[in-house]
């Protein structure tokens, strides 16, 4: 694999070459999933990216049963909630704009990550449109800013030659994700209440980010501060 820019490589790994480009069409996208499988702090935000959208953006094919059967609302409600869900999403990337530390930026992330699927865990027990229209809000702001800030941390973190390819595969994976998980859990919808489905995939993706905090060094370091080094604490003792 390349190595990330300020990452250290011994003489042991300077055979290491980044692969040329060839005609191939497909041949970048093999490169980033490749390289991004080479890349521990790459596969991981890759898992994080794909199991958010498989299980808490993948709910709009819900949203037409869900109105008509747990509001009791009209079709007209459906482009408002939408509606309400995209001013959320613009709010949500707004006002973290200003956050640039990676310490202040890995606690929003994580916080963000485990939003997202309590928010649409708490949509699935909503019973008034009302209610529906504020936790729409929370859920657009929540998905869109875990998205922002997850694709930022991919480019952060890999080096110039693949960024392009690293973007693609995440944007592919991201797409893909949605769609199936749409048309899954559309086709499940005659079995499986939508309230039940927001239910069971938003609590799920809180448990799989509380599981994967405990048993990943690497995420937990999203939010812990930096080790500092002996020099500077040598001189703060003295």
């Amino acid at each position: 694999m390349c190595a990330v820019p300020g990452d250290f490589v011994s003489s042991s790994d300077s055979h290491l070459q980044c692969a040329p480009l060839s005609g191939n069409l497909f041949h970048p996208i093999l490169e980033g999933i490749r390289y991004i499988r080479q890349t521990p702090i790459l596969n991981l935000l890759i898992v994080m990216v794909g199991l958010h959208c498989l299980l808490t953006m993948a709910y709009t094919s819900l949203l037409p049963q869900f109105i008509r059967d747990d509001l009791a609302a009209d079709g007209g409600i459906y482009g408002t909630l939408m509606m309400l869900i995209g001013l959320g999403a613009i709010i949500g990337n707004l006002s973290t704009a200003s956050i640039s530390t990676p310490r202040g930026q890995g606690i929003l992330y994580l916080t963000m990550a485990v939003a997202s699927g309590l928010s649409l865990f708490a949509l699935g027990f909503t019973y008034t449109p009302v209610l529906a229209f504020i936790v729409g809000l929370t859920v657009g702001a929540s998905q869109a800013v875990f998205m922002a800030i997850n694709l930022s941390f991919l480019l952060q973190r890999t080096s110039d030659e693949y960024r392009g390819r690293v973007a693609s595969v995440n944007f592919i994976l991201a797409s893909g994700a949605m769609a199936f998980g749409n048309f899954l859990y559309g086709s499940l919808s005659q079995m499986i209440p939508p309230k039940m489905n927001m239910l069971t995939t938003g609590g799920s993706f809180v448990i799989l980010v509380v599981l994967m905090l405990i048993f990943s060094p690497t995420l937990r370091s999203f939010y812990q501060k930096p080790a500092q080094p002996k020099e500077n604490q040598m001189s703060s003792v003295m």
